[in-house]
Parts: C-alpha cells; structure tokens; sequence
C-alpha cells in the first residue's frame, strides 16, 4: 500500500469495484483445473463403460486392453493439477494463518494434502497404465511388470481414495454452512426496516463489528491503523466463510447493500434480495448434495473393486464406477459453464484450454490406433478424438479472431 493511500475499511469488495480484478489477458487457474478435470470425467465415462465385466452389449476383448489402458493415460493430469491444488491451498493456508481462522487452517492444510494425494495418485496410474500397454506389447510376459504395475495401481488408487474422503467432508459441510445462511437470510423479511442492514452486516462481518465497521476509514499514517486491521481480519475471515457457499458477485452486491447509508431496503428490495439469494443457495445444495452422492459412490466402488475376487460385487464396483463418472462428468461440466458464462475467457484461457484439448486428443487418438477394427473401443476414441479436436480448434479459432477484432479496433 502506497503511503498516503485511503482504504475504505467499510467496503470488503474495494478491489473488485476499483478494478484490480485479473486482467482479461490473464490465465484463470480454476477455469484451467475445471476443464481438465470435465475432460477427464468424459473420458473416463466411456473407458468405464467399455471396462464393464460381462456386458452382452458393449464387450471389451482381449484385444482391446491397450486402448483402454490409453484412455487412463489422462490421471497424469494429476501431475499439473495436483501442483496447481497445492499452490491455491498454500496461498490460502497462509491467509487462514494470518487471520488466526483455526477452521479454514484445517480446510486448506487437507487442501494441500489433497493436491499431494492427486500428483502422487496420478503419476502413479499413469506409470501403471504405461507400464501395462508396454507389457501387453511386448512378445514375452513380464512377470515384474505385471508386479510394478498391480503395485503402482494400488497407490494411486489409495491416494485418489483420499480425495473423494475430502470431496464427501467437503461438500457436507457446505450443505450445513448453505442451510445455516438461509436461515439467516429468510429472517431478514421479519426484521423491522431500520434494522435490517444491521442484520445483513451482522451476517457478512460478524455481530459486534457492524457499528464501527460503518464509519471506519483508515489511512496508513492514522493511529488507528490497528484497529482498522483488526477490522479488515475480520471482514477477510468472513468473506471467506461466505464465498464458500456465494459468488464473490453476490457477497459484493450484500456488502453494497448493507453499507450504502443513503436509504433503508425496503420490503421490495428486501424480498428480491432474499430469492435471489435463496435460489443460489438452493443450487448450491444440490450441487453439494449431488457431489456427496457420487463421493460416496466413488469411495464405494473403490473398496469394493479392491476387496472382490469377482462375481457380483465385481460387477457392482464396475457399474458404480460408471454412474460415478457420468455424474461427476455432468458436475464439471455445468460448473465449466457457469464459470465461461458469467466470467468468460481471456485470450491466455482459451489458449491454454485449447493446448489442454489437443493434449486430451492425443490420448483418444493414441487408442484409438491400438483399437481393433471393429471393436467399440474404435468407435469411443474415435469420438472422444473428434469431440477435443473441434473444441481445440473452436477455441484457438475464436481466440484468434478476438485478438485480431481488438488489434483492428486499438488502430
């Protein structure tokens, strides 16, 4: 901070409305992670459905174990984005500590943990998943190899059981946490109209901080600095509680509200704010409740794929894993959605993605020439190749076009 340089203690969002947002040129690692993470769900749904034991319909020959030992190749995205996991939880960690946030300490310290689980977990699938196509290849069976690679497996397995432990705490505590504001935010309509702001920053920064917080400004030379510090802690503390369950657009539009000292909400305002805020909340929990399920689900399949010796609980560990990825598919890929719809893409976004695309083709494209010629692994790749190389060439298409309308119009 610049010597001299106010900071308005009363407005949480001061970053965001002075626009010191990302610039539109900017790479957004969750839209990143986001799409890695849709692109692999799909990929996986179709390696899963090939994978199933005994299926009349779709059978997986002998033949055939290459190509869906390609598709797997994509858990070696968990080395990209297990680091990436580990750089935002370290980042966030450290802000927890600062602000002495025991509860988001513990969030972001298993965070990191999780980040380390899905590096270790996916470079260890992959190594399998390489170690096997090399060993199905080869003219003579390698007794080590097919040891390396069952060894590999079950640590990547373990490790990636860890995660979906993470995912199930994590999404049940956001449900509790969406419940527990929609309480909060329903009372609002039986407050009296003189003290519904109060009600609101009571929400937002906490009971007791409200009054000061109101007329607090703070300067870097004023003595009461501290004080105002103290204030920004608490406000940063809360802010992060709440975007667990909110958009950052929708806490700015709270704190506007709340600290705008020109008018009371009236009954209007204050029922349009309050299912506005609902139906965020509402969505919120069925997303969270949706990804507690396929956790579960997943954990599910996980211990029993790795207790059974076939027969029925085989084949349920085979079809849970196929309504898990499916689900999870849908998950990702509606929260990529709402991610490009209401934040759009930048230039380096779209190229990124792009490159990420053509990295997925790759793959699918890698099985499918092990495919045989009239297997349904052949079809799936040929599918998957045809569906991530027209999304990589739409995005650097559009990328370029956009780059190039903007260079036209600084000129």
């Amino acid at each position: 901070m610049q010597v001299g340089t106010s900071l308005d203690c009363n407005n949480p969002c001061e970053k965001l409305i002075s626009g010191s947002l990302p610039s539109q040129d900017s790479l957004d690692l969750d839209k990143l992670q986001s799409s890695v993470y849709f692109f692999a769900d799909v990929v996986n749904s179709f390696r899963f459905v090939l994978s199933l034991p005994d299926n009349r319909i779709i059978k997986t020959h002998h033949g055939d174990a290459n190509p869906v030992q390609a598709l797997g190749l994509t858990a070696g995205f968990g080395l990209i984005l297990g680091p990436v996991t580990m750089f935002a939880a370290s980042r966030s960690l450290k802000n927890s500590c600062k602000l002495g946030d025991s509860y988001h300490i513990f969030l972001h310290a298993f965070e990191w943990i999780v980040g380390a689980c899905e590096t270790v977990g996916g470079a260890s699938l992959f190594s399998a998943r390489v170690v096997n196509i090399l060993n199905n290849y080869s003219s003579i069976s390698i007794p080590a190899a097919k040891l390396v690679s069952s060894t590999l497996t079950q640590i990547g397995v373990r490790f990636f059981g860890i995660i979906f432990v993470y995912m199930l705490y994590s999404s049940i505590s956001k449900v509790l946490e969406a419940r527990s504001l929609s309480g909060k935010i329903q009372d609002i309509i039986d407050v009296p109209v003189d003290q519904r702001k109060k009600h609101l920053k009571s929400i937002l920064f906490g009971s007791g901080v409200e009054n000061q917080f109101s007329y607090n400004k703070c300067y870097i030379n004023d003595p009461d600095t501290k004080q105002c510090e103290v204030i920004e802690n608490i406000q940063e503390l809360k802010k992060q509680q709440l975007m667990r369950i909110i958009s950052e657009e929708t806490y700015c539009k709270l704190q506007q509200l709340a600290t705008n000292q020109n008018e009371e909400l009236s009954n209007e305002q204050t029922v349009n704010l309050v299912l506005s805020i609902q139906n965020e909340l509402t969505k919120t929990q069925v997303t969270q409740v949706s990804i507690a399920f396929f956790s579960a689900l997943g954990t599910f399949s996980l211990i029993a794929g790795n207790i059974s010796t076939g027969g029925a609980l085989s084949v349920a560990a085979s079809i849970t894993w196929v309504i898990t990825s499916f689900g999870f598919a849908a998950i990702d890929g509606c929260a990529l959605y709402d991610k490009v719809k209401n934040q759009g893409l930048s230039h380096k976004d779209r190229k990124v993605i792009a490159i990420t695309s053509l990295l997925f083709a790759s793959i699918t494209s890698m099985s499918f020439l092990m495919s045989r010629s009239t297997s349904a692994a052949l079809v799936a790749s040929s599918i998957l190749s045809a569906l991530f190389s027209t999304s990589a060439v739409a995005l650097s298409f559009f990328s370029w076009e956009k780059r190039k309308k903007n260079t036209s119009e600084m000129l």
